[in-house]
């Protein structure tokens, strides 16, 4: 094609494919396993404050992170479980966040909460807890696999502030 012959656009592609092709290599990826006690949400927090920190996060994103983290260990140690394994991925411009747990998944967050639901059963309760967790998240996405439970929760790593139009 005569596009493709011009030395800039050739360059551009090749710029294009070889960053498709060493985006898996510059993934930062991070891990720990968590003890579910009276200190897990500070350690939590300071866990995902210090990947914020050395990844360069932006701080709305490192708020929402932390927030769910914090929410989501809490409820887990709600329910008797003892431990979490938290695995962190980043690359280019979201954060995966994954937490590994033996036991039940959690329960799908409402979809409209309302007052009600903090005074309702365990499981309203909960599902409104995962909602407060995973409100500030892309996505979230729960699997069980060999009796481990595994919730992710992806967060694109974008400044909204940076894309406010100009006032006139």
């Amino acid at each position: 094609a005569p596009s493709l012959a011009s030395p800039l656009a050739f360059g551009a592609l090749v710029a294009f494919v070889m960053n498709l092709v060493t985006l898996p290599l510059v993934a930062q990826r991070a891990h720990v396993s968590l003890r579910l006690d009276m200190k897990a949400s500070r350690d939590a927090s300071e866990w995902i404050g210090r990947l914020a920190g050395s990844w360069g996060l932006k701080r709305a994103t490192a708020q929402a992170a932390e927030r769910a983290l914090v929410e989501l260990t809490e409820l887990l140690q709600s329910r008797g479980i003892d431990k979490v394994g938290l695995r962190s991925t980043r690359s280019e411009d979201r954060i995966e966040l994954d937490l590994i747990w033996s036991g039940q998944p959690l329960p799908e967050p409402t979809g409209a909460p309302t007052p009600e639901d903090l005074l309702g059963s365990v499981e309203s309760q909960e599902q409104f807890m995962v909602w407060l967790a995973t409100r500030g998240a892309l996505r979230f996405t729960q699997r069980v696999h060999n009796q481990m439970c595994e919730a992710r929760l992806i967060f694109e790593d974008f400044d909204w502030e940076d894309d406010r139009p100009l006032e006139t």
